[in-house]
């Protein structure tokens, strides 16, 4: 029940703050929150608590779709054009994903800093263990396609920082 209060809270927030800041649009586009899609094409609600669960409890590659609300807690840096962050997502600093941004999709215009609240939505996957050439993540698990979708097969994710919505630009390919 407490968990549940503090991720309440939390998300309350956070609503209350991006109302607050001014918004600094990306191409013109309102910068509330997208709506999230699962994979059976259903409305996805933040689900912190579910995320936290399946980092603790699935195995390596497991794969769902999540949207999750938190704050960044450690920047993992650019690599390979995309933006790798740690975000917490539970009440405990151990409860984290790495979200993992391509850049394609749209720079990065402000600095991203410890402590910046981020909402984000894609595909989850579970990533304890080196998997082909991909590293194990340092989070235990990552949330990536963080993006507009290119492929009509695939839905849409989204980034967003601060109340600054990120990645629904054209790819820069």
């Amino acid at each position: 029940m407490m968990l549940r209060a503090k991720s309440l809270l939390r998300v309350l927030s956070t609503t209350l703050a991006m109302a607050l800041l001014p918004s600094v649009a990306m191409g013109g586009h309102d910068d509330a929150p997208p709506t999230c899609m699962d994979e059976r094409n259903q409305v996805l609600e933040y689900n912190n608590e579910v995320v936290v669960h399946w980092v603790k409890t699935t195995r390596n590659q497991y794969r769902a779709r999540a949207h999750i609300n938190g704050t960044v807690v450690k920047l993992y840096g650019r690599k390979g054009g995309h933006e790798h962050l740690s975000v917490q997502i539970g009440s405990n600093v151990t409860e984290v994903i790495e979200v993992i941004y391509n850049t394609a999709f749209g720079e990065v215009e402000r600095e991203i800093d410890v402590g910046s609240s981020v909402q984000a939505c894609g595909d989850y996957i579970t990533s304890n263990k080196p998997t082909g050439h991909y590293r194990a993540s340092p989070d235990g698990a990552i949330l990536h396609w963080v993006h507009k979708s290119t492929k009509h097969s695939h839905h849409h994710g989204y980034l967003m920082i601060d109340g600054i919505l990120y990645g629904d630009e054209e790819p820069a390919y």
